[in-house]
Parts: C-alpha cells; sequence; structure tokens
C-alpha cells in the first residue's frame, strides 16, 4: 500500500492485504491506525496505533491521528 495514504484496519484476522498487515498482525494486534508524517511534500514517518481488539478504531480516530501527524 501506499505509506503517503492513511490506513485504517478494522480486522486484520480476516483481512491481511499488505506486507505490514502480516507485521502488525504477529504483534498481537487485531485492528490499526496508520497515517503519514509529512513536512511539506515530504514523508518523514508514519505514526500508527493498534489494538488487540478488532474494529477498535473509526474513521473519526483515523481522522484524528491524521491531525496529529
Amino acid at each position: 500500500f501506499d505509506v503517503t495514504q492513511k490506513r485504517l484496519v478494522h480486522d486484520l484476522e480476516t483481512s491481511r492485504d499488505h506486507p505490514i498487515d502480516e507485521m502488525i498482525y504477529a504483534t498481537g494486534n487485531m485492528s490499526y491506525c496508520l497515517c503519514p508524517i509529512l513536512a511539506g511534500k515530504m514523508q518523514i514517518g508514519t505514526l500508527g496505533i493498534g489494538s488487540s481488539r478488532k474494529y477498535a478504531y473509526t474513521e473519526n480516530d483515523l481522522d484524528f491521528l491524521q491531525e496529529v501527524a
């Protein structure tokens, strides 16, 4: 997936579409939000949160995380 785009995954047990999903699932997370950290037009990192619960995050959480990033 394009790491310059925000990403919300509700259930890693049934939806692991990208290599990063496998790595996050292997750590015991079942859902996560991920946002790029941008400085101007340059990406300087990512900010993510994960949960051991499925459907732990909403679109509103993802929007808030993007604001923080």
